[in-house]
């Protein structure tokens, strides 16, 4: 997908990543900082290699790679993804600025809508390694259940698989939080 909607929340926006330098460069900030690196890992990023991810994620027709944006300001503060696969989809957040507000939990719920009622996808996959307390609350706090906890061979780290499906989705609408106030602008 090269360009996805702009998805407004009560909190956050959600929309296409911005494609300057300065944006960039902050990305790679977040990516190389010790909160992110211990929750998603990775670290080590150069601000080329933020570039090649970005264009990947951009001309990769299965990718739906959102910024998230702090609906007051309009200053980005993370990002989340959908992988999408045989009407499924694989989600990664990462939070880079103003954890522990609520604002990944608005920001994964906006997504999960996108994917779940305008995508008609049937399930959305995720991974977190188990240290990972704050993810694994949001999560669950949005209804996602544990299908497997398993080795990361790339990291040695122990991670929850984790799943949600639609009707799971559809069965929780009036308990997600932010429920309300919720729009797609239009394109």
């Amino acid at each position: 997908m090269s360009v996805p909607p702009v998805l407004l929340g009560s909190k956050v926006n959600l929309g296409p990543m911005p494609e300057s330098t300065d944006f960039q460069a902050l990305y790679r900030t977040w990516l190389n900082s010790p909160r992110v690196v211990e929750g998603i890992g990775g670290g080590d990023c150069s601000l080329e290699d933020v570039r090649a991810l970005h264009k990947q994620w951009k001309d990769d027709p299965n990718d739906c790679s959102f910024c998230v944006f702090d609906r007051q300001s309009g200053e980005p503060i993370g990002d989340v993804n959908l992988r999408l696969s045989g009407g499924e989809a694989d989600l990664a957040v990462m939070i880079g600025a103003r954890p522990g507000e609520g604002l990944g939990t608005e920001a994964v719920a906006l997504a999960l809508e996108y994917a779940f009622e305008e995508l008609q996808v049937e399930k959305v996959r995720l991974d977190v390694f188990e240290e990972n307390s704050a993810a694994l609350r949001l999560y669950g706090k949005l209804g996602f259940q544990t299908t497997d906890f398993v080795l990361d061979e790339s990291t040695g780290r122990m991670e929850y698989a984790m799943a949600m499906d639609q009707d799971e989705w559809l069965r929780r609408g009036r308990e997600r939080p932010d429920s309300q106030d919720r729009a797609t602008a239009p394109r």
